[in-house]
């Protein structure tokens, strides 16, 4: 439920280079917030969160493209 109004708060906030919200992900952030870890504060976290899933997008593109490539017939 938390991921789904994560990814409605994204789309509506113009976020499209991002990967949705995953689990693991999630249980980070949540985990952050009961048990705060004393070098890790709530922007580092946020900060964090948004390379981690703006650098799997690109990661994504990436794998993509070589598969779209890999799968062309050569003539």
């Amino acid at each position: 439920m938390a991921a789904a109004c994560q990814r409605a708060a994204d789309s509506a906030a113009g976020m499209l280079e991002l990967i949705p919200v995953t689990v693991p992900e999630l249980l980070r952030q949540l985990r952050g917030i009961v048990i705060p870890d004393p070098r890790r504060d709530q922007p580092h976290r946020n900060a964090w969160a948004l390379w981690r899933r703006r650098h799997q997008y690109g990661a994504r593109q990436a794998h993509q493209r070589w598969n779209a490539y890999a799968d062309e017939v050569p003539r």
